[in-house]
């Protein structure tokens, strides 16, 4: 409608203040929307176990620090679980690490044989009370590599349910692994290599600083840790100047 002189007059302020209200009220929820896969990850903890203690000398011809990989949480069964179908048997005090994760998921750090192969067993908490009551194959490594994986949902079996007792840092000091890591001469320097029972694997970073071949008293500087060294042979008679600290990897 058209008032004197041109001016508009009439419903639209109604219908701005209609639409303004459609704009500002929520969407429903899509009912169909899927859940979101959880997801889980681990970070791995070095923690040495072998190294001179401060003002002890060595002569190694191998590595300087030995330790073990650990997972940043760590936990121990409060029960046994064992699958006669599958062929494995955890004990009761059995050590896990524990993933990044909303869900509660513990995985043995070292392989273990069972019908299938040769994998990491992993146990998941589905219902959410705290205990485990499945379990799943993990075929892929553990320790140094924290990538991003999707929970096998599907691929999970039941288990009797078992629960956990946390495991402090410090106690991981004096707990066997098979899977470990040393600092050792390579090439010139002093690497960072993953050992499989106390021998490396080949996985080694090479980043460490490089070492003095003279046979002249030298230091070097090292995940954290001093060491005074010289080359004797091809050996290095080392002491510490400073530990190597547990540390994130």
């Amino acid at each position: 409608m058209t008032g004197r002189g041109g001016m508009r007059t009439g419903r639209r302020p109604t219908m701005a203040l209609a639409m303004a209200a459609l704009i500002a009220a929520p969407l429903p929820a899509a009912a169909s929307e899927p859940a979101q896969e959880p997801v889980y990850s681990f970070h791995t903890l070095l923690v040495p176990q072998d190294a001179p203690a401060i003002g002890e000398t060595r002569t190694s011809d191998g590595g300087w620090v030995r330790g073990g990989l650990f997972a940043d949480r760590s936990a121990r069964l409060d029960r046994a679980i064992a699958s006669a179908e599958d062929g494995f048997d955890l004990a009761e005090g059995q050590l896990l690490a524990l993933a990044r994760s909303r869900m509660l998921i513990g995985c043995t750090i070292d392989r273990m044989k069972i019908r299938s192969g040769r994998p990491h067993i992993c146990l998941a908490d589905r219902d959410g009370d705290g205990r485990f009551d499945a379990w799943f194959p993990f075929f892929d490594e553990i320790m140094l590599f924290a990538n991003v994986r999707k929970v096998p949902m599907a691929k999970m079996k039941p288990i009797t349910a078992a629960g956990i007792s946390p495991v402090d840092i410090a106690a991981l000091a004096t707990v066997p692994t098979r899977v470990g890591f040393e600092l050792a001469p390579r090439n010139g320097r002093l690497a960072f290599c993953r050992t499989v029972d106390g021998k490396s694997d080949g996985y080694c970073t090479h980043d460490g600083p490089g070492l003095d071949p003279s046979g002249q008293p030298a230091t070097a500087r090292a995940r954290g840790g001093e060491f005074a060294y010289r080359r004797i042979g091809k050996s290095f008679e080392v002491s510490v100047i400073s530990p190597v600290p547990v540390q994130r990897f």
